[in-house]
């Protein structure tokens, strides 16, 4: 079984609880407008990779970056559940946590009698769900606190964590480049790339 992968982000503090392995799918049909994440939205092939394949790379990231979870993004997790689903049974065969977005309603999510989102919604600690909506303020959001979604928790593991001091934005560097996660409107994103430019660095 194969999963179309868009990126992947080897440890991040904003999409999630504690330190996370960040997988963005690609591919999605909801057209939000004003998705920032608009490369991942074609049902292109971009990464294809089995599965069992797959979560051994991940297995050995969450390791290294001593990590305690996985974070699905997209892209539309959902709309590749068969897969997603696949990888989410070896997650918690290991005991690591999950974290799932997505742009789907709650309502829609449990109209919906797909026997692998179902199979999805018992195995992860925490859904987040719901459109992006462009007019919501976006300085302000965090995974957790967030005006176009809404959490649950479908495991006790993270209930009784105090999420005071979220953060909604971090940077990665490489040699060259600047890599950022989190939580930016497009004028925030295109404000900080001029910045950026304008020392020869390229925020990605």
């Amino acid at each position: 079984m194969n999963i179309n992968i868009s990126s992947i982000r080897f440890s991040s503090d904003v999409n999630g609880p504690g330190r996370r392995i960040v997988i963005w799918v690609q591919g999605c049909t909801l057209n939000c407008k004003g998705c920032f994440n608009e490369e991942q939205i074609p049902h292109i092939p971009k990464n294809i990779i089995n599965t069992e394949v797959f979560y051994n790379l991940v297995k050995k990231l969450l390791i290294k970056y001593n990590c305690e979870g996985i974070t699905f993004s997209g892209g539309e997790p959902l709309q590749q559940s068969k897969a997603v689903y696949d990888i989410i049974q070896r997650v918690k065969n290991d005991n690591y946590s999950i974290v799932l977005f997505t742009g789907y309603t709650i309502q829609e999510i449990e109209n919906d009698f797909n026997p692998h989102i179902i199979n999805i919604l018992e195995h992860i600690d925490i859904l987040i769900s719901g459109r992006f909506k462009q007019n919501n303020p976006s300085y302000s959001r965090t995974w957790f606190d967030n005006p176009d979604k809404q959490i649950r928790f479908l495991s006790d593991r993270y209930k009784q964590i105090n999420y005071d001091n979220v953060l909604n934005l971090e940077f990665n560097f490489n040699s060259d480049d600047l890599y950022y996660t989190g939580f930016l409107s497009k004028d925030d994103l295109s404000y900080l790339r001029e910045l950026f430019e304008e020392e020869d660095v390229l925020l990605l």
